[in-house]
Parts: structure tokens; sequence; C-alpha cells
């Protein structure tokens, strides 16, 4: 989560390594009482967690009837908020190219 992401970030700058041209770190819950308070903007998944209760729901009292312990788990999507801690990849292969040309 984006707290653990914060704890790795102050652990990986204190061996000395850079965020994000070092190393790229990301969390989720997209904490945002959290990330107003850190140096550097933390890149994030938000959780949907209201289409995850829906399918929770739906899937112990649906009208497929009981959960069964064969039923396929159901993938929910969350979406990435990029800021600060992950390194622009398709910006660091331009200059990279830019750079060799």
């Amino acid at each position: 989560n984006d707290l653990m992401a914060m704890r790795g970030m102050e652990m990986l700058e204190q061996m000395g390594l850079r965020i994000p041209e070092d190393i790229s770190v990301a969390g989720y819950d997209n904490d945002e009482n959290l990330v107003k308070y850190l140096k550097r903007p933390l890149t994030t998944v938000t959780l949907p967690y209201r289409e995850m209760g829906r399918v929770a729901v739906d899937r112990l009292f649906g009208a497929r009837g009981p959960l069964d312990k064969a039923d396929a788990p159901t993938l929910v999507s969350g979406n990435v908020v990029e800021r600060a801690t992950v390194l622009n990849l398709s910006k660091a292969k331009r200059e990279t190219t830019d750079a060799g040309a």
C-alpha cells in the first residue's frame, strides 16, 4: 500500500538510491492524506472499493446461488495515478536515443 511504499522510499534513499532515476516505486490505495505529505509525489493505484464490494455481495448472495470454492476469481481493475516516483519510460528511451545520436 502507499504507506509501505513510503517507508520503502525512505529506506531506498538511505541506501543512496535515487527515485525514480535508479528505481521506481509505486503503492496502492491512493491515500491522498498520506501522499500530500511526501516530498516526492507517489505513483499509486486506486482501488475500486465500490466495485469490489458489489462483486463480493453478488458472489455471496447473487442469483447463482451460494458461493462455491470452485468459482473462478473475479478481476476488478484500479487506475494507475502516475506521479513522480516512476520513470517515464517513453521519455527515458527518447533521451537515451537522442544522446546516442
